[in-house]
């Protein structure tokens, strides 16, 4: 008895499974900007960001973190890079560190 698979489906898997390692993968975007306030017990960060590109313009807002953990020993005006990742509807930030380059000085956030 011969186990061996059929040429036709390795070459079927070797075809789809680029497709499904993207599919299994949520998406995620990475931006660069400058923290102006820690609110919510650090569970929500007002950033200063540059755009970023193929998903939204430079702005100031608000992110939530997948965990607060991720903002431990950052300070206003610091400047930072993070990564947001697609979880159902929303785009929490799950990758946070300070970003080379001097302190700026945090403006007032919008009212």
């Amino acid at each position: 008895m011969k186990l061996e698979t059929p040429a036709w489906r390795r070459a079927l898997c070797c075809l789809l499974l680029p497709f499904a390692l993207a599919a299994a993968k949520p998406p995620s975007h990475r931006g660069h900007g400058v923290l102006l306030e820690l609110r919510e017990h650090g569970q929500v960060l007002l950033i200063r960001h540059q755009a970023i590109p193929g998903f939204m313009p430079a702005m100031t807002m608000t992110f939530e973190l997948s965990d607060p953990k991720l903002a431990r020993g950052l300070k206003p005006g610091q400047a930072v890079e993070f990564t947001l990742t697609k979880h159902g509807n929303f785009w929490p930030i799950t990758a946070l560190r300070p970003a080379p380059g001097p302190m700026a000085q945090p403006t007032a956030p919008p009212r």
